[in-house]
């Protein structure tokens, strides 16, 4: 086996033992949930993160049977995420699909071939997620082209809510299988308690929402992103326990980066950094003492250019140095700047060094190839999808 230091780079590396530790720890909360509230509730992986066979495989818990019942469904955000789930469709892993995107016309035909196509293999669903009634098309099957209404639980990213003209014509079309809202302010959150703040907000919007329809005991009901999915364990406060126990039809938890991490997710204080199962390898090519700076051979297009989160600012940081962190970055390479004044100049010439980046979803998106790893070992390279 190869070690990781023999790797090129820059790469992606992944942690085998840590991605298996992320999603049992998931597939555990969600369960133990759904056991309390008799099977109520089940869980959505979104596949959009790391966009993978093998990780797909690990986000739904395949292989073990103490999953069965609670997963089988991903959400997908793009066309060729969902062609690359035939193989677990015909597997029998997946049997719920949702294309997370309202779809454009330009989509519409594939959309429904693909819905054909899934249908034949065990009669697996591939649902629209919609929030306008202009998105589904003159002539659709509604037995084949069910859908779910996003709806906008103070978000503001997409959806309707239920007071828009566009609501109460969407909950009127036949096929409506259930509402789904995605709490993407909860990044802002810095504790267990204003994530569930997030939670508590999305069961009430989802559930508003299906008071709205005749049979609300035959709808869905999906809610979450990784800092809320990541409250639903042992925590979680009775209010929002009793919230549960009053919503009729199936809750559904979906959540993707939740496999991975990375510093926006540890930001959020939800994870702690060493669960962070992606980084980039890279080495250091030379160094600068007027200003006290080294230049590595990552850059924008190894690392991406995402927002900082206030606990870690720039562009990535160290794996298991806490003084330094790549505080800039031009296409082919980046800069090491000092966290703090007195920083040892503690590397050489051909150093290599792993970096943690902000958003593994945007970062990994970058790499056409990852090193899956176990104790510094390389015991596989998996390869992602790519393109939409």
């Amino acid at each position: 086996m190869t070690s990781i230091d023999e790797i090129s780079v820059p790469a992606l590396v992944v942690d085998l033992n840590i991605l298996k530790n992320n999603a049992n720890r998931m597939l555990s909360n969600v369960k133990a949930l759904s056991d309390e509230f008799q099977g109520k509730i089940k869980f959505r992986a979104h596949v959009k993160t790391l966009k993978c066979t093998q990780v797909t495989r690990l986000q739904m818990g395949a292989g073990n049977s103490k999953w069965e019942g609670l997963t089988g469904r991903v959400v997908c955000s793009t066309l060729e995420e969902i062609r690359q789930c035939r193989v677990l469709v015909e597997e029998g892993l997946v049997t719920d699909l949702i294309y997370g995107v309202p779809p454009g016309p330009s989509k519409r035909q594939e959309l429904e071939d693909l819905q054909k196509q899934f249908k034949l293999l065990g009669g697996a669903r591939l649902h629209l997620l919609v929030d306008n009634p202009d998105q589904l098309w003159d002539g659709r099957d509604p037995e084949l082209s069910s859908f779910f209404v996003k709806i906008d639980a103070d978000d503001h990213r997409a959806g309707t809510t239920t007071t828009q003209k566009a609501f109460e014509q969407l909950i009127s079309q036949p096929g409506l299988a259930g509402f789904y809202a995605h709490a993407g302010n909860s990044y802002s959150a810095k504790t267990p308690a204003e994530a569930e703040v997030h939670l508590l907000r999305e069961l009430k919007a989802v559930q508003e929402a299906s008071k709205a329809t005749p049979n609300p005991q035959n709808l869905i009901l999906s809610v979450g992103a990784t800092p809320t999915a990541h409250v639903t364990g042992p925590s979680l406060s009775e209010e929002t326990r009793k919230l549960i126990d009053t919503m009729q039809g199936e809750i559904e938890i979906h959540a993707g980066n939740f496999v991975c991490l990375d510093l926006q997710q540890v930001s959020t204080s939800l994870a702690p950094i060493d669960h962070i199962a992606s980084t980039i390898l890279s080495e250091v090519v030379s160094y600068y003492p007027e200003r006290n700076e080294y230049l590595i051979s990552s850059g924008v297009l190894a690392l991406a250019r995402e927002p900082a989160g206030s606990k870690f600012p720039g562009i990535a940081h160290i794996k298991g140095n806490d003084e330094w962190y790549v505080s800039r970055v031009s296409q082919e390479h980046g800069i090491l700047s000092p966290l703090k004044e007195g920083a040892r100049n503690s590397f050489r010439i051909g150093d290599k060094i792993e970096l943690y980046p902000q958003h593994a979803c945007i970062t990994s998106s970058l790499f056409n190839k990852y090193y899956v790893v176990q104790d510094n070992l390389v015991v596989d390279e998996w390869i992602p999808w790519r393109g939409w």
